[in-house]
């Protein structure tokens, strides 16, 4: 009879663990972005693993676990989504003005932050080029400005 109670519970336990995960991943998964935005890039650039033309784009960030999930459109196609590898809102505050920083390497430009005032900067990977490129050269950083929609 012991043996037969502790499955029972042991059973209830898992469905309740399985149900809690289901709902919270529904409710992630629904969570609504914290910004939405716009930008003109006069020039090719690399965007995560996306390949960005010249062109206007849209955009919307959401939570993504530990980062950050940015959606970039152009016009009503989606284009994909590039994941943050560092968030800041230490200087948050200060921010005045929305861009993206660009670096320029070799010929070609990687996206490598997005400040948001009132909110604060996306990190993404850049390449080592870039890095050490920036570090050397810092005009090799170009700003692109966002336009913010009201959430």
């Amino acid at each position: 009879m012991n043996m037969t109670y502790g499955k029972a519970v042991l059973k209830c336990l898992i469905v309740g663990l399985l149900a809690a995960t289901a709902l919270a991943s529904v409710s992630f998964a629904q969570s609504g972005p914290v910004a939405k935005g716009s930008f003109t890039l006069p020039f090719a650039a690399q965007w995560g693993g996306l390949n960005l033309n010249p062109g206007t784009y849209s955009f919307d960030v959401k939570p993504g676990g530990n980062s950050y999930v940015v959606h970039v459109q152009q016009g009503t196609e989606a284009v994909g989504l590039v994941m943050t590898s560092v968030f800041s809102s230490k200087d948050a505050p200060a921010l005045s003005d929305a861009t993206l920083l660009c670096v320029h390497n070799s010929g070609s430009c990687t996206i490598g932050a997005l400040k948001m005032p009132a909110f604060g900067v996306l990190y993404f990977n850049l390449p080592e080029s870039a890095k050490s490129q920036v570090a050397q050269k810092p005009d090799l950083m170009e700003r692109v400005p966002v336009l913010f929609a009201k959430n």
